[in-house]
């Protein structure tokens, strides 16, 4: 176990990219476990992709608060297994691009993405529990 440890570390501690776009074969348990488990081993992500992922089911945006110092793009479209709040996202200050179309279960109010200044595309349509936005919207150049 310990020497999978190191090669986890190693390997995906140093990681900026996950692209995980329509993976088949994983199964929800196997997804919440990537999302609360192995992203936490990936502190300097930048670029998240895991659109197209119908296996995401009763999932939230908790996972990525981690990725406070880093992450820029985040992209869970057509996932509609995300649900709660965009709360988590308040802090992730980097964030330039999030893409949320497709997230069914997602609601609230869009006001924990209107202090993320470096914010420039979003995209939440079809995000139909979310409201708010008119503020956002001026500020980025892509809603």
């Amino acid at each position: 176990m310990m020497k999978f440890q190191q090669t986890f570390e190693a390997v995906m501690g140093p990681a900026q990219k996950i692209q995980l776009q329509n993976v088949p074969g994983p199964k929800p348990a196997q997804w919440r476990l990537f999302l609360t488990v192995t992203l936490l081993g990936c502190p300097r992500l930048v670029h998240v992709n895991l659109s197209e992922n119908e296996a995401i089911t009763d999932a939230t945006l908790e996972p990525f608060a981690a990725l406070h110092a880093t992450l820029e793009h985040l992209n869970v479209e057509t996932c509609a297994g995300f649900g709660g709040s965009l709360e988590a996202l308040r802090g992730l200050l980097k964030l330039e691009c999030l893409r949320l179309a497709g997230c069914l279960a997602l609601e609230g109010s869009v006001e924990p993405l209107s202090g993320l200044e470096a914010l420039v595309t979003v995209n939440m349509e079809a995000c139909f529990g979310l409201v708010g936005g008119l503020d956002l919207c001026r500020r980025c150049r892509s809603f």
